[in-house]
């Protein structure tokens, strides 16, 4: 059985309730933020 990768969905109790698969990008973004690649202020907050 396939698992359906929940988007946009913030609740991880029912990620896990549904069955869904979770991606978790915590490296993807430090990566982006580092690379200089960031040109948005709100991407400045996600490491504070």
């Amino acid at each position: 059985m396939s698992k359906t990768v929940s988007i946009g969905n913030q609740d991880f109790e029912s990620i896990i309730a549904n069955g869904y698969f979770y991606v978790d990008k915590t490296d993807f973004i430090r990566e982006w933020r580092e690379s200089g690649d960031c040109r948005s202020q709100r991407a400045d907050s996600l490491t504070r």
